[in-house]
């Protein structure tokens, strides 16, 4: 099976209001094929979490940059032979979260280190677990279709 890369799928943008603070989600739309796919059993999410600043819990322009550099270099090392599956992105409140799914997380964690090793010290904490049908993705397109509706 072919897993688009994900620099080459398409992604949505969506926006809502969560307990009276803006939220933004980017996801990928198309990858309901890979749901509970059974190599991919582990979700990986990173958290960044910034300083709420006048942006009502969203992140200034800067952090938005700082955030961007660090996606840019570590999406593509973890999806350069699809080790790790980059689902969405959330953020809310003094939060970022980037997920992904995997089925090697010491892989993941390998690579993950290698490709920041020129970083700074983020403010980035990083959790695991199992997922094996992907519940956190299919929540989202629950979420995302209601709102088109």
């Amino acid at each position: 099976m072919d897993i688009v890369s994900a620099d080459k799928d398409s992604w949505n943008n969506a926006e809502s209001i969560i307990d009276g603070t803006p939220s933004l989600i980017r996801y990928r739309p198309d990858l309901e094929y890979l749901l509970g796919h059974k190599d991919y059993p582990r979700k990986l999410t990173i958290f960044w979490d910034y300083e709420k600043k006048e942006n009502n819990g969203l992140p200034t322009d800067e952090q938005m940059e700082e955030m961007r550099k660090f996606e840019d270099v570590v999406v593509p090392a973890l999806d350069l032979d699809r080790l790790a599956i980059f689902v969405l992105a959330f953020t809310k409140d003094g939060t970022r979260e980037w997920h992904f799914y995997t089925g090697d997380i010491g892989a993941v964690g390998k690579r993950f280190n290698e490709s920041l090793s020129s970083f700074p010290k983020l403010p980035i904490e990083l959790q695991v677990e199992t997922d094996e049908n992907w519940d956190k993705l299919r929540q989202i397109y629950e979420i995302c279709s209601k709102e088109r509706t």
